[in-house]
């Protein structure tokens, strides 16, 4: 029978460890081994799933290294796990719920769509390997939507849902194949030359301009009273008038240039 290697107790009456002292490998009690100090050997229990070669996640080390036991690990995420899918359920259920309400089956929703639209989105999901959900997941639509379109059914609002299916699965779905201007196609048609640039837009400006002053002076030379004219000044500034006979003969009198001052001071006086 095993006993403590200090005070003698046997292992019938407690329960003894393997520690480590000057002697060798001893079995000591709880109570000699908390006195004497000694280290203990711990007998390590690899789990028959243990791979080597796998990475434990920081979550799965921590719990390891604060004693969590993996099933309750396991536990802990499968209840997170069902509580994230009840909660993605009740969603999905609001939303097919809502998605049921615009349903119609009138058919002047369909007189835009070609005939039997609904086949063509069937077969060309089909031909592209993919399921409703996934179809549904690509386009950020509800599963109930593809649904839908593929019983011929249309909610109110259907036309960005066919748009949606069209651009995805590159068909066409309605009879006339509308111009959709997105902001790509804005920004080429902006670079089309229209016939006008810069230097165009400035001259126009300019005889704008030039329009406006002559029409200034125009309004000026309208507003002059000729009767209040003083004459004998004009004479003294400008000279004698030039007989019609003697047009052509050329004053070799030279005549003065008028100033504004002087300009101002025959028309106002």
């Amino acid at each position: 029978m095993r006993v403590c290697y200090k005070c003698g107790i046997g292992e019938d009456k407690t329960f003894l460890y393997k520690g480590i002292s000057k002697e060798g490998i001893v079995d000591v009690c709880r109570k000699c081994l908390h006195e004497s100090g000694i280290p203990i050997m711990e007998k390590k229990t690899i789990p028959r799933d243990f791979d080597p070669g796998k990475r434990e996640s920081v979550r799965e080390r921590l719990s390891r290294m604060a004693g969590i036991k993996e099933n309750e690990f396991d536990r802990e995420k499968e209840l997170r796990k069902l509580v994230e899918d009840k909660k993605e359920d009740s969603l999905n259920e609001i939303v097919e719920k809502n998605f049921k309400k615009s349903l119609s089956a009138d058919p002047s929703r369909k007189e835009e769509l070609i005939d039997n639209f609904h086949w063509v989105v069937m077969r060309k999901r089909r031909a592209l390997k993919m399921t409703r959900s996934e179809l549904a997941k690509a386009i950020f639509e509800p599963v109930i939507a593809i649904e839908s379109i593929e019983k011929g059914l249309l909610p109110k609002d259907y036309l960005a849902l066919v748009r949606k299916l069209e651009s995805f699965l590159k068909v066409g779905l309605f009879k006339v194949q509308k111009k959709y201007f997105g902001p790509k196609i804005v920004s080429e048609e902006s670079k089309v030359d229209m016939g006008v640039t810069v230097g165009d837009l400035k001259e126009i400006h300019s005889k704008i301009e030039e329009g406006k002053k002559g029409e200034g002076s125009l309004e000026m030379e309208e507003k002059v009273d000729i009767s209040r004219l003083d004459l004998d000044k004009v004479e003294e500034v400008v000279g004698k008038p030039i007989d019609s006979n003697n047009a052509g003969a050329v004053s070799s009198k030279k005549k003065k240039g008028i100033s504004q001052e002087e300009l101002d001071r025959i028309i106002f006086g």
